[in-house]
């Protein structure tokens, strides 16, 4: 069993960056090609003014793209990976997947989280945070559904549930 969790396709090609990517090339091919049609082919100031003006928008429209595929690809990296270790990237914790003794589930502010807890964090109740992973809106697996296979694959897993919403 092998599990990454990471922002999914279809979340990326909904978000805001993606529409707004779009917008702002429907709206700047249109006005980059204006300008370079209004050139009239004489070499003179007016058609230097014309070929730069059209150029900007080109290059607003190479610099939205690159800046997408930069969030995109920051998007897609995966926030938990689990197979014989558990790994939580954003704070470098590993541990075996067999040490894995309980799974906290909750939501705040709309967000989903969940604490993997391997058995020599149990007794702690402060500093916690590297063992906890925040998903991304749109993630899959979702964090139940992440529950459901560890449970599944090892049965002496505890979960507990705290408002968790399926989202």
């Amino acid at each position: 069993m092998s599990i990454e969790v990471r922002t999914s396709p279809a979340a990326i090609a909904r978000s805001k960056a993606t529409v707004l990517c779009i917008a702002f090339i429907v709206v700047m091919a249109p006005l980059a090609w204006m300008f370079l049609a209004a050139r009239s082919g004489n070499g003179g100031v007016l058609d230097t003014l014309f070929t730069f003006a059209g150029v900007l928008p080109l290059v607003g429209i190479a610099i939205a793209v690159i800046s997408w595929i930069v969030l995109t690809i920051k998007r897609r990296k995966p926030v938990l990976k689990i197979d014989e270790h558990v790994r939580i990237l954003h704070s470098g914790v590993r541990f075996p997947t067999e040490q894995l003794r309980e799974l906290h589930l909750y939501s705040e502010h709309g967000r989903s989280y969940m604490r993997l807890l391997p058995e020599h964090a149990l007794g702690e109740r402060t500093g916690l945070a590297p063992y906890t992973v925040e998903f991304p809106q749109g993630a899959v697996p979702r964090p139940y559904e992440v529950a459901q296979a560890l449970v599944v694959k090892h049965p002496g897993i505890k979960v507990d549930k705290i408002g968790i919403t399926k989202t």
